[in-house]
């Protein structure tokens, strides 16, 4: 799910937006849900903010999801000098 919308603005206000967003990804999968797809097939996959995200959303969903997956790109550490 792409929620570029919801990062728009400055990081200290996309950071408190994220447990909605993890609410409103989590109403989703609980709408797939009742179509019929069991909870122990979804997997969600975050990356830095989206990360802490995807923990919002399978901590919202009404059931336990398969696999919750967190990764951290370092991306802020590239610059770093270590000579």
């Amino acid at each position: 799910m792409d929620w570029t919308p919801g990062v728009e603005g400055e990081e200290v206000d996309v950071v408190a937006r994220a447990p909605g967003i993890g609410k409103f990804v989590a109403r989703f999968i609980d709408w797939v849900a009742q179509l019929g797809i069991s909870y122990d097939n979804v997997q969600i996959i975050g990356v830095s903010l989206g990360s802490h995200i995807s923990g919002w959303t399978g901590r919202s969903c009404k059931n336990k999801v398969a696999y919750i997956t967190g990764i951290n790109n370092f991306e802020h550490f590239k610059t770093i000098s270590c000579t």
